[in-house]
């Protein structure tokens, strides 16, 4: 699935460095790792500086569907999650599905198992976290 994605240079630079972590690691890992990367090479990269309000960024506040549910979270960097809270990490299957799209945007959610489950975002808005 082809989807179109906007990335602030911060985000992407993180995902960058989150993809070389994983490379090495087991095959689940380097499989996230090559999602990121294809990912990466597919988005819109702003320029330094430059901020989108109406992708998913890290900080974000976003309402989705997925599975037919609404939920809302924050997406996050891996060492800032909290499930509970609902701060989703961008490593997680929604966060990885959710990262860069537009409101409106649709994508998927790649599970463990490898069942894949449509998500579509309803709304982001810039949140009040610092990007990592």
């Amino acid at each position: 699935m082809n989807i179109e994605r906007t990335l602030n240079r911060e985000d992407a630079s993180l995902l960058v460095r989150l993809a070389d972590q994983l490379a090495n690691g087991s095959d689940a890992e380097a499989e996230v790792a090559d999602r990121i990367s294809e990912m990466i090479a597919q988005a819109v990269i702003l320029a330094e500086g430059e901020q989108s309000e109406s992708h998913v960024a890290l900080g974000s506040v976003v309402s989705f569907k997925v599975a037919g549910e609404e939920q809302s979270a924050t997406i996050v960097a891996p060492q800032d999650a909290d499930a509970r809270a609902a701060r989703f990490s961008v490593l997680t299957p929604v966060g990885l599905a959710l990262i860069g799209l537009p409101a409106g945007g649709e994508s998927e959610v790649i599970l463990p198992s490898g069942s894949v489950q449509p998500v579509r975002v309803l709304s982001t808005q810039p949140g009040l976290l610092p990007a990592a």
